[in-house]
């Protein structure tokens, strides 16, 4: 098992690997985050939208809307 190591660090005989690119991990953050906030905003939407229909509100469209 040492010859075969040994035999590998000077022949370079191990496959090249793939490294990612550098803004890839920032790109996904962002996205991540995101999709975090709109859910967010929505959740917020969804209760406040609840909370108001409790008073007999309604908030944005409601029924249909003809064009």
């Amino acid at each position: 098992m040492m010859r075969a190591a040994s035999r590998n660090d000077r022949g370079g005989a191990l496959p090249p690997v793939h490294v990612k690119d550098a803004p890839q991990p920032e790109l996904r953050m962002l996205l991540t985050h995101r999709k975090l906030l709109q859910s967010k905003a929505i959740a917020i939407e969804n209760d406040l939208r609840g909370t108001l229909r409790n008073f007999g509100l309604k908030v944005g469209m409601v029924g249909k809307v003809e064009v």
